[in-house]
């Protein structure tokens, strides 16, 4: 049993030992980040003595910014359930410089298995070493934000992806393990469209790292339906070759409504030239209404014109018939008057029985009545027939005891007539010799 204590002693001398030259950082730490054990090269690195570090906490010499948040969230999480990790963190020297290291961290259990204690060994990074990291680490943030992007994200070596992103899979209906399998130009461009994408390929594959381009194509799906592309690429170089990467967007959306737009425009055309052509018919035939309302109306001119000319002769004609009738009229009456009522008068004063008397008054009454209506001036009284029978004979110069003989009345029936005339003429009120008024209204 010493034996075998002895043995273990020196054993863990000679680990101690062979820790203490390793050209690498080591230390033991405990949970909370208390340093247990360092070798000659952690305690070069600090810039410290080995006997002073022991029992500080390694995370006070990470530099005070988001990396030692990073890293002890790091080694707090996944050391604390026993799995072997790797990461990345400077060590802070007492002159203020750092040195960036990659340490390995492997967990050390207890009796019970619980983790007592860590083990760390740290390798310093060389430049190019940092180069190779950032450039891993510029890698994953690409692969990252590829893995979230909204749109179709590739890398292409000639026609064969090395990467796509979810959403490009999905757009053809593949998962990206199985489009890495496939030619993206014959397998997944309509056939329509391959001579001409084909060209474009080798023209940016000629063109060299740099050359940059959008287009719109017609892309094929998994199940073979068409789905319009629009892709913006650019030839670079990943592991020393020209490789294309880009990002696919789907455009059928728009594709399609910019189709059935421009149908609907066409269709607006048609109608718009149909209806042109309605308003060029409407309008042909409204100039025709036109001139068929133009010639109505010089027709109807014409007429009226004409109407007024035979109204104008009408008229004429008419005053000529009313200068007729009235010169016939006068000639009628000048006539009884002078060529028949004188000879009356002389006949009445000859020696007539009573009987021929009496005819050669009713003669002359008769005649009187003949020429009344003649007698304008005294028809706008109202007198009766008889009135105007006894207004002739007053005016002859009759008395009222020669025309009640004349008429077979006797007088007071005269003087009756004789003071009715009056009364139309007001004359009733005045003196005045009813045969000179009457005289004076012919």
């Amino acid at each position: 049993m010493e034996r075998l204590k002895a043995e273990l002693v020196a054993t863990k001398a000679r680990y101690d030992a062979l820790i203490r030259i390793q050209p690498e950082a080591v230390c033991r730490w405990l949970p909370d980040t208390t340093l247990t054990f360092i070798n000659a090269d952690y305690a070069k690195i600090c810039g410290m003595n080995p006997v002073s570090l022991v029992g500080r906490k390694w995370i006070e010499l990470v530099p005070e910014n988001d990396e030692r948040e990073k890293v002890l969230g790091l080694v707090t999480s996944r050391g604390s359930q026993s799995q072997v990790i790797s990461y990345e963190h400077r060590l802070l020297g007492r002159d203020g410089n750092t040195t960036s290291l990659r340490w390995t961290t492997y967990p050390i259990k207890g009796n019970q298995g619980r983790v007592t204690e860590f083990h760390s060994t740290g390798v310093r990074l060389t430049q190019e070493a940092r180069i190779a990291r950032d450039l891993r680490e510029s890698e994953q943030r690409f692969f990252d934000l590829a893995d979230i992007a909204p749109v179709g994200v590739y890398m292409l070596d000639d026609t064969s992806p090395i990467y796509v992103n979810q959403r490009f899979a999905e757009m053809h209906g593949y998962t990206p393990k199985e489009l890495l399998k496939k030619d993206t130009l014959k397998d997944l461009t309509h056939p329509d469209d391959l001579a001409k994408s084909a060209r474009r390929h080798r023209r940016r594959l000629l063109a060299g790292p740099g050359f940059e381009e959008n287009f719109c194509f017609r892309a094929l799906t998994k199940t073979g339906e068409i789905m319009y592309l629009e892709r913006y690429s650019k030839v670079t170089t990943y592991g020393g070759r020209p490789i294309i990467v880009g990002i696919a967007i789907d455009v059928t959306q728009q594709k399609n409504d910019e189709a059935e737009l421009l149908d609907y425009r066409n269709h607006l055309e048609r109608r718009v030239k149909e209806k042109t052509l309605e308003l060029r018919k409407s309008n042909s035939q409204l100039r025709e209404d036109v001139k068929r309302r133009k010639k109505i109306e010089k027709d109807l001119e014409i007429q009226s014109k004409h109407l007024q000319e035979l109204n104008t002769t009408l008229k004429v004609m008419l005053e000529q018939r009313d200068n007729d009738k009235k010169e016939f009229e006068e000639r009628i009456l000048l006539n009884v008057k002078n060529m028949v009522l004188p000879h009356l008068r002389l006949l009445k004063k000859t020696r007539l029985d009573p009987t021929q008397q009496m005819l050669a008054y009713t003669t002359e009454a008769n005649l009187g009545e003949i020429i009344a209506p003649f007698m304008t001036s005294i028809s706008r009284f109202g007198f009766t027939p008889t009135e105007t029978l006894i207004i002739s004979l007053i005016k002859q110069g009759n008395t009222s005891k020669q025309i009640a003989q004349a008429l077979s009345v006797c007088r007071d029936a005269v003087s009756r007539h004789r003071y009715n005339i009056r009364r139309k003429l007001g004359l009733n009120k005045r003196v005045s010799n009813l045969q000179s008024y009457l005289n004076a209204l012919q």
